[in-house]
């Protein structure tokens, strides 16, 4: 029974909102100012899509803000999906060409495991060991918990490797370079 229809959205008694359906296939939160927006969707057991966005032409298929400043955008260009973070040299200040990228990386400890939710094989990096040798590659803490004691698990984006890994491919090719001169 709807508690309310404002032109094809429907809320039910339960809290699920419903978008030209009057079949419940997610929930979407909004919370008062200060709160923030929370919203979940879900897929049915048949393997359904959870979340779907679709857009006519190419362009913007989500926009991330920060207190009025666009932080990124997932956009589509017809044949993929781009994530893209700001990067501008307009928002950066300092800019120095970084150093002693091999020594970091020979500090990273790449491993291989298990997943405990279905026994499926990983390879990566344990987030605190990470965030030890390179922070911006991990959100969290570690061993985190909730007000219920419930874990608050870090998560790694190693996409923040990169540019430590291309400036570690420089060190070395300057370092074979400077040997082959050296060594004819």
């Amino acid at each position: 029974m709807p508690i309310s229809k404002a032109g094809c959205v429907i809320v039910d008694n339960d809290g699920n909102t419903m978008v030209a359906t009057q079949t419940v296939v997610g929930r979407l939160t909004v919370v008062g100012p200060g709160f923030g927006i929370a919203g979940e969707t879900q897929a049915g057991a048949n393997g359904g899509v959870a979340f779907f966005s679709k857009r006519t032409s190419v362009g913007i298929q989500m926009r991330f803000d920060q207190s009025g400043t666009v932080c990124g955008d997932i956009t589509t260009n017809g044949t993929g999906v781009n994530y893209g973070s700001n990067s501008d040299y307009r928002l950066k200040e300092n800019i120095t060409p970084m150093t002693g990228a091999l020594a970091k990386i020979a500090q990273l400890k790449p491993v291989t495991y298990k997943w405990k939710l279905d026994g499926s094989d990983g390879q990566g990096f344990i987030a605190h060991e990470l965030q030890a040798v390179v922070p911006d590659c991990v959100t969290g803490e570690k061993d985190a918990v909730d007000a219920d004691g419930k874990p608050k698990y870090q998560g790694v984006d190693t996409s923040f490797l990169v540019a430590t890994l291309v400036s570690a491919i420089q060190e070395l090719k300057a370092e074979f370079d400077a040997y082959k001169a050296t060594h004819p």
